[in-house]
C-alpha cells in the first residue's frame, strides 16, 4: 500500500477524504469519497496481480526449458 500512494492521484484521493471527515470542509458524503480511492486501487491490484502471473508463468516456462536443464547438469 506504501508503494501505491507515491502516486499523485492515489495521495489526492487520500486528501480528498481525509477533508470529508472535517465537518466545515465536507462536500459530500463520506463513503462516497472513498469510492474512487477504492475502485482505482482495486484495478492496480488486478493490473499488478496479472503481471505478477504473466511473470511467473514465463519463469516457469523457462525454468522447464531444455536449454535451462543442459546448464544445470
Amino acid at each position: 500500500m506504501f508503494e501505491q500512494f507515491h502516486r499523485f492521484a492515489n495521495f489526492y484521493f487520500v486528501m480528498l477524504i481525509g477533508l470529508n471527515f472535517i465537518p466545515q470542509i465536507n462536500a459530500f458524503g463520506k463513503e462516497v469519497s472513498m469510492l474512487p480511492l477504492i475502485s482505482v486501487l482495486a484495478m492496480q491490484g488486478i493490473k499488478d496481480a496479472y503481471e505478477d502471473y504473466s511473470r511467473f508463468v514465463n519463469d516457469r516456462n523457462v525454468n522447464n526449458s531444455v536449454l535451462m536443464s543442459l546448464f544445470l547438469i
